[in-house]
């Protein structure tokens, strides 16, 4: 399946990042680490800010317009199918966020 983005055709674009997914290297320094856009705050306050602002949020491969996966692009049609106002987020440009929120369910 192919699919079309609005970031220029690149499926592993990160609306959320302005960062590149690259291999984790031990030499890598801090300071090129890729950061998310609330890298100020801690990623356990950023997901109860998310949950606290939002009714219905999924963190899901890609976004609620773009879903990566068939277990995304389904959650979101079925919302849709009963005119649920989502917010999504994607947790595949940032494998931390992924992780914490893994912990914090």
């Amino acid at each position: 399946m192919n699919y079309s983005s609005p970031h220029g055709g690149d499926p592993n674009a990160n609306m959320n990042s302005t960062a590149t997914r690259i291999a984790v290297d031990p030499d890598t320094h801090q300071d090129f680490e890729p950061k998310s856009r609330s890298s100020d705050m801690p990623l356990h306050a950023a997901i109860a800010q998310d949950i606290k602002e939002n009714p219905v949020l999924i963190y899901m491969k890609g976004f609620p317009e773009f879903p990566m996966c068939g277990f995304s692009a389904l959650a979101v049609k079925v919302f849709q199918q009963y005119g649920v106002p989502i917010c999504g987020r994607d947790i595949l440009g940032d494998l931390k966020l992924k992780e914490s929120v893994k912990a914090h369910t």
